[in-house]
């Protein structure tokens, strides 16, 4: 009998996630109007969706421009960023903190798997953490020569391929 392997909560939908990030960006964006200690107390203590309520709410847009396939590139920014972490802390102790952020990441899926509460906002943060550690590991691998995006697009196609080989045998 076939294992019935649900894609997530029934209640995790887009619109779902779009109400959480306007919610997000909206008590982010009060919040810049208050003075600076009521800001650290607000990110230490919760505001009302999280602690992570802007964060979370880049992530949102992060998942749904995903789940829509118009993800955009990292900003130049960004990759300049990458390169200065690595400059900065090394490329070890990176792929260290990317191992870290991975097992955080994999925590905050079994929350939501056992629909803990805050868990969508704690995968949501995680997810954004992964690919900031995702953007310097292939800022390294560019650096050895290495062509990632064809190489992990060939890869990502040989998988999807074995996932809907396993489908089709159920």
């Amino acid at each position: 009998m076939a294992k019935n392997m649900m894609a997530g909560p029934a209640w995790l939908t887009e619109d779902w996630l779009r109400e959480q990030m306007a919610t997000a960006e909206k008590e982010w964006l009060e919040l810049m109007h208050e003075p600076a200690a009521v800001r650290a107390e607000w990110l230490r203590d919760g505001g009302a969706l999280s602690k992570v309520g802007y964060l979370a709410g880049y992530a949102c847009r992060a998942a749904i421009a995903k789940a829509s396939g118009s993800a955009p590139a990292d900003e130049p920014n960004a990759i300049a960023l990458y390169h200065k972490a690595l400059a900065e802390w090394g490329a070890a102790a990176q792929l260290h903190q990317g191992a870290e952020e991975a097992s955080e990441l994999a925590v905050a899926l079994s929350h939501l798997a056992r629909t803990k509460d805050n868990a969508v906002v704690e995968v949501l943060d995680e997810m954004a953490d992964m690919e900031i550690m995702l953007g310097q590991v292939r800022v390294l691998m560019e650096k050895a020569n290495v062509n990632v995006d064809a190489l992990v697009q060939a890869r990502k196609r040989a998988k999807l391929a074995h996932l809907a080989h396993m489908l089709e045998a159920q």
